[in-house]
């Protein structure tokens, strides 16, 4: 029997399909009191054997919504500087992504049109010229990915995602696998384009959620956008698995 998360806590009873807990290191979901109760504090909630320990800190507790006919979710803004709303993590993750494997799967839903901004986008994580996880509108009504690392030897423009079609003012899926160096785009459960081949010490890190290029001008990548899931694990996916797991948050979010 297999141990799986529930919406109260980890158990050893089986749900179809269990969420991977194999090398999870960091998890966050608002809509399991494992991860948050009330307050600003959000806890990783990934198994004790491999969580990175790596806890989260709510601007406010308002950020916090939870619908009647929906699951929880949290909201994060950052188009305006004097009232920002972003979750500060207890530490900086750094991904080494030319030679480590990794993967990274952000649950976030938008209607936010970021058009006239840098690059007409606006970050989930990150900043504005490298180092960032940006949504893009290609039309007002229309999203793709944008995302680099540090650059590494190169410097930007070493991307990991760029142009990958994205639902707009819906829940969308997007998890990188970051293996042997190269990195593998899935949205909503599938695999899109092709991999990218990460330049020689290239990191993606971050020490926040929600943009640190915070406003709406030219100058900024700021936006609105809710957070419903969040997970990081020290290993690559398989196809399979992240496709496992995409039905265990579609279950959470297909109500709203």
């Amino acid at each position: 029997m297999s141990t799986i998360i529930t919406n109260g806590q980890l158990t050893g009873a089986t749900i179809n399909p269990p969420l991977v807990l194999d090398q999870l290191i960091l998890m966050y979901d608002v809509g399991n009191r494992n991860s948050y109760t009330s307050g600003t504090a959000l806890t990783n909630m990934a198994p004790a054997v491999t969580s990175n320990g790596v806890n989260g800190t709510l601007d406010n507790a308002s950020m916090v919504t939870t619908p009647s006919n929906a699951h929880p979710y949290i909201q994060l803004e950052t188009d305006d500087t004097n009232n920002l709303r972003r979750i500060t993590l207890d530490s900086t993750i750094s991904l080494s992504t030319d030679d480590t494997n990794r993967t990274l799967s952000i649950w976030f839903w938008s209607n936010y049109n970021s058009t006239g901004q840098y690059s007409n986008s606006h970050a989930l994580l990150g900043g504005k010229y490298t180092n960032y996880w940006a949504v893009r509108n290609t039309s007002a009504t229309t999203y793709t990915t944008e995302a680099e690392t540090n650059g590494g030897t190169i410097g930007n423009h070493d991307y990991f995602s760029n142009g990958e079609a994205l639902l707009f003012g819906a829940w969308n899926d997007w998890t990188v696998v970051w293996n042997g160096g190269d990195a593998q785009n899935y949205i909503n459960g599938v695999a899109v384009g092709s991999t990218y081949e990460m330049n020689t010490d290239s990191t993606f890190s971050f020490n926040t959620i929600g943009s640190t290029s915070t406003g709406n001008t030219s100058n900024n990548r700021g936006g609105t956008w809710r957070l419903g899931g969040f997970l990081l694990y020290n290993k690559a996916l398989t196809a399979n698995e992240v496709t496992q797991n995409n039905k265990v948050f579609r279950q959470k979010f297909s109500r709203g």
